[in-house]
């Protein structure tokens, strides 16, 4: 819902070279997230259609997609919850109300383990080590995020978050924070 996605936005616009992108539905976001190969995407659980599992999965399988951090935001706070998240591949599980500390941190060392995987494997493929891998998790000038929720506490049916460097998005309208 727009609101949700204003309060998401509020929340990370104080962070410096971050855009918000944002996708109405999980098959949108999925294909943004082949298309800009972003840094990072938040990623709600409870979507219409397919669920944030199904989400991860299909990002997992995705030569392109795999080696992004995904981020999970979700209502459903229990202490199974969070294991089954994690235990599925979410870097990490944020439940909601989001805190915005919580928030901030998590995007920024989700970005810093992201950002430091590829230059590992810049430096292993410039060494003719794994020249294929550095592809797919190299730093992007986006950051993206694809979530949704029915819950009118959720952020909004599906959003992203995109570093605002000067790389073109394309037609998709971002609000630029810096």
């Amino acid at each position: 819902n727009a609101v949700n996605l204003l309060l998401m936005e509020a929340m990370l616009a104080q962070q410096p070279r971050l855009t918000l992108i944002s996708a109405a539905l999980p098959e949108v976001g999925l294909q943004r997230a082949r298309e800009q190969r972003p840094d990072l995407i938040l990623l709600d659980i409870e979507l219409p259609g397919i669920d944030g599992f199904e989400v991860l999965r299909q990002l997992r399988a995705d030569e392109g997609t795999q080696g992004i951090p995904v981020i999970a935001v979700s209502a459903n706070a229990m202490p199974a919850d969070i294991e089954r998240g994690l235990a599925a591949g979410f870097d990490a599980y944020l439940t909601k109300p989001i805190d915005q500390c919580v928030l901030v941190a998590a995007v920024q060392s989700a970005l810093h383990r992201a950002s430091a995987r590829a230059e590992s494997v810049a430096s292993a493929a410039s060494r003719g080590i794994a020249a294929g891998s550095a592809r797919s998790i190299s730093r992007r000038r986006a950051v993206s995020r694809d979530q949704a929720s029915r819950d009118s506490s959720a952020l909004n049916r599906s959003a992203s978050v995109s570093n605002s460097s000067p790389a073109p998005l394309g037609s998709i309208p971002a609000p630029t924070t810096r």
